[in-house]
Parts: C-alpha cells; structure tokens; sequence
C-alpha cells in the first residue's frame, strides 16, 4: 500500500536535521505513538500503544510503500494494540486502519515525544538504566585505553539527543549516561566546537 502522505513528514524530518519523529493519535478510542524512522534502510513505521506500550514496527519501503498484508503474527500485534477482540465475529479491516493513519500523518514534524521506556525497548538501549546525559568522551584523546565509540552508543544518543548526535555521529566520541537527572551537566557546553 503507497503512502505518499507520509512525503511531506519525512521531508520536514530531514529538513530538521531530525533522525525520527513521533505523534500521537486515537484509533477507535485507544491512543497510539506513530514513530517515523528515517535513519534506517528502509524506513521504519512504528505503532505503539499507549496503555500497554506493545509495538508493531512496519518497513517503509521506497517509494512510500507499507506492507498492507501483515502477517498472522503482526495482524494479531495489531489486534492487541488496537483493542480489537480475536475472532470471526469482530471484523478487522488493517486497510481502515492504514486508510484512517494515511489521513492523519503530519505534514510536517511535531512536538510529542515517546516515553524513554518505550524507545528502549523499541532500540534495545544499552544501559537502559542509565537514560540522561551526562558528558563526552572523546577516545582520541585516551588511545592507550583501546576503547571506541560503540554503534549503540551512537543509537541511544540519536534517539535520546538529536543535535548532540549530530555533532558527534562521524567521530570516535562516545556520550556517558546517568541514571539521575539532578546531576545531568549542561549539554549546550559541551557542544561547543
């Protein structure tokens, strides 16, 4: 199924120098986060119930083009997430859904943001414990530790912390984490070139 409405968001995404967006919306009376990922190949649509955080997670192929035939495994995801009662007497229809989500994607980005807890496990974090920034480490600078930035590093912070990620993501520089926000140190310091 194309969905070319999702253009203009991606656009405006990438326009922002963004990675992802997210919004929120109501499906039949139950409130999901769609999540836009445009850092992977391809593109991930990501559904995700607010009640019970489950998600389904769709390929965005070129061309706009979502997989509208889901398999059984998904189609009973989707079920769950949408509160929609198994069996021969309720029908479903993923095209309703996808047709009410093509009439509801943004055109350009927005202001909701998913929860950390729910990103984690959509990303697979490491140190999930440890959400809030703390500072840099430039390994260029301790090369006698044999230590580099690692790509889930990298990850955590492109979803936790756009603009740092940016500045960093083409250099062996790797962010700590806290698990307490008070001591949470300036980023815009750090930033500094």
């Amino acid at each position: 199924m194309k969905i070319s409405e999702i253009a203009s968001w991606y656009h405006d995404i990438k326009n922002h120098n963004l990675t992802y967006d997210s919004f929120i919306c109501t499906y039949e009376k139950v409130n999901l986060d769609i999540l836009l990922d445009i850092n992977t190949v391809p593109f991930q649509l990501t559904i995700i119930s607010h009640e019970t955080g489950e998600v389904l997670t769709l390929s965005v192929e070129c061309g706009y083009e979502v997989q509208a035939y889901l398999s059984s495994a998904d189609l009973n995801t989707l079920r769950s997430i949408l509160k929609v009662p198994n069996g021969n007497k309720y029908p479903f229809s993923p095209t309703a859904f996808f047709r009410f989500l093509t009439e509801h994607f943004p055109n350009h980005i927005m202001e909701s943001k998913v929860s950390y807890q729910v990103l984690s496990k959509l990303y697979h974090f490491e140190e999930k414990n440890r959400p809030y920034y703390w500072h840099l480490i430039c390994w260029e600078k301790y090369p006698e530790s044999g230590k580099h930035a690692t790509l889930k590093n990298k990850e955590k912070t492109r979803i936790r912390y756009p603009a740092i990620y940016a500045k960093i993501k083409d250099k062996d520089i790797s962010v700590a984490y806290r698990a307490d926000k008070r001591f949470e140190r300036d980023i815009e310091n750090d930033l500094q070139d």
